[in-house]
């Protein structure tokens, strides 16, 4: 399963409903919050779905490039786990998170 919220946790589970374990990255609005407390200029991000990749004053591209990484970074560790974990079986992925306006 994986838990879209402040933080993206992933909790493995093997087909027999056992717990393997789990993994913690930091989630889209932690990643933006770091983004306007350390650079100087940037403005606090909104976290609306882009009208367009590149950034202008009115949509910065910094919440595109904040989605394109989350979307890697899932991406990557499921690819991981399932190499580690799951090479040669079905796995089935199950997300989940509240959104904020």
């Amino acid at each position: 399963m994986v838990d879209f919220g402040t933080a993206v946790t992933f909790d493995i589970v093997s087909g027999r409903r056992a717990y393997i374990g789990g993994v913690i990255a930091p989630g889209l609005e932690a990643m933006t919050n770091f983004l306007y407390r350390r650079t100087a200029l940037l403005p606090k991000l909104s976290l609306k779905e882009p009208r367009r990749a590149i950034g202008k004053i009115d949509n910065p591209g910094d919440v595109v490039g904040s989605r394109v990484r989350l979307s890697r970074l899932v991406r990557e560790i499921l690819t991981q786990v399932r190499a580690e974990q799951f090479s040669h079986k079905k796995v089935h992925v199950v997300a989940t998170g509240a959104t904020r306006d």
